[in-house]
């Protein structure tokens, strides 16, 4: 399957286990949403919001959307670098979002392809610790 065939959050996720496998090769097999997640996707303006929720079961997934968000739900009226940690906040108590879960934003570049460049960090946020080494 091409890159551009890959649904994002598969996209995402792929990054992510490579970024894992450099630091923990070893618990690659066992670490939250690599074994096995489900995808809950949604926008708010430009910006796409991925709640990757793990399962540990990578045979089946499940991807839902949750549509446009409001800026109730997201608190602010534009995400900028500044506030979007706030806003991985707010999106994870509104979809109760757990420890071993993450909150990915990405934000539709000029091309319309989504943006996650990730040389220095992933843009994941969770409560758990694991995804804290990546940030």
């Amino acid at each position: 399957m091409s890159e551009a065939q890959k649904s994002l959050q598969d996209r995402v996720v792929e990054l992510y286990r490579t970024k894992v496998e450099e630091k923990h090769r070893e618990l690659i097999s066992a670490w939250p949403i690599i074994s096995g997640f489900n995808s809950k996707i949604g926008t708010y303006k430009s910006w796409a919001i991925v709640i990757l929720v793990h399962t540990g079961t990578s045979s089946v997934k499940l991807n839902s959307g949750f549509g446009e968000v409001t800026p109730a739900i997201v608190g602010v009226e534009e995400i900028t670098q500044e506030n979007k940690n706030l806003i991985r906040a707010r999106i994870e108590r509104h979809f109760k979002v757990e420890p071993h879960d993450a909150v990915v934003l990405l934000e539709k570049q000029a091309d319309e392809s989504w943006g996650y460049q990730m040389s220095s960090k992933l843009p994941f946020k969770s409560m758990s610790s694991q995804w804290e080494l990546f940030r």
